[in-house]
């Protein structure tokens, strides 16, 4: 291979190492978020991978916000909060298996209470198998959905 061949070369490496920096900074570009850094004024870009966590992280608070949104708005059902109330106190529950049937939480959100998904959100299922609870069923339960 001659000089010649050797510049020639060069300039086709340069060219091509030229128009994939381009390319590669367009690609770049697409993921910036305009956000200054403290050093310099410039723009600071997110990963792709990172912009899709973010995303991704986004729609699991909304969906989960939402859960909490239409649990937060079954005030009708006072009848079913009484209803386990009324249940629980007349339960013996060595393993604690109830300790989240308070109210500092709605009562849709205690463990073993299912609720419908569709207004007025009434209790549809009550599953305590296997939580070693004894005690009178309370006959309030009759008024669950």
């Amino acid at each position: 291979m001659g000089p010649d061949a050797l510049v020639q070369l060069s300039i086709q490496l340069e060219v091509h190492s030229t128009h994939t920096t381009r390319q590669n900074q367009e690609e770049k570009d697409a993921f910036c978020a305009l956000r200054p850094s403290r050093d310099n004024m410039d723009l600071m870009c997110a990963k792709p991978n990172e912009l899709a966590t973010l995303i991704l992280l986004a729609l699991l608070l909304l969906c989960y916000g939402v859960g909490n949104v239409r649990c937060a708005t079954v005030h009708e059902n006072r009848r079913d909060l009484q209803a386990l109330l009324d249940f629980k106190q007349g339960i013996i529950d060595p393993k604690g298996a109830l300790s989240t049937w308070n109210t500092s939480i709605h009562f849709c959100r205690w463990s073993g209470v299912n609720y419908s998904v569709t207004p007025p959100w009434r209790v549809t299922v009550l599953n305590l198998t296997s939580k070693g609870l004894s005690g009178q069923i309370s006959s309030s339960l009759g008024n669950l959905t």
